[in-house]
């Protein structure tokens, strides 16, 4: 599940489990996608621009509905999804949220031995 609060200092907490905060982020993704599509069509122009890039829309949105996310069990074992991570944790701490996760797996050992693990390692 997932929760959110406010306190007096203006803070939005967001406690998600990791697998739930995936979930979504996928969706939205998709949502954004498909609003491309409609408006579009498929033989439009691809616009590779910061603007237009759902990873980073997802990060604004989260952005505006969290200061401090909090992920339970946090784990990465899929390539596709290390990608995202890396592009929305990114622009996350850029907005300013701060971003806590537990883990059963010590930092080091997170998509140990992934594809492209470099990439994920750099956040």
């Amino acid at each position: 599940g997932k929760t959110t609060t406010h306190n007096g200092n203006n803070i939005k907490k967001l406690y998600i489990h990791f697998h739930t905060l995936l979930r979504q982020i996928h969706q939205r993704i998709h949502q954004l996608n498909l609003q491309a599509l409609q408006t579009h069509g498929r033989n439009f122009h691809v616009d590779t621009s910061k603007s237009s890039n759902p990873i980073l829309r997802v990060a604004e949105e989260l952005s505006r509905e969290a200061t401090l996310l909090c992920i339970d069990e946090f784990q990465v074992t899929d390539v596709a999804d290390a990608m995202i991570l890396s592009q929305l944790f990114g622009e996350l701490w850029r907005r300013g949220v701060v971003v806590v996760a537990t883990s059963n797996t010590i930092p080091g050992r997170l998509y140990e031995g992934g594809v492209n693990r470099g990439y994920f390692m750099g956040f």
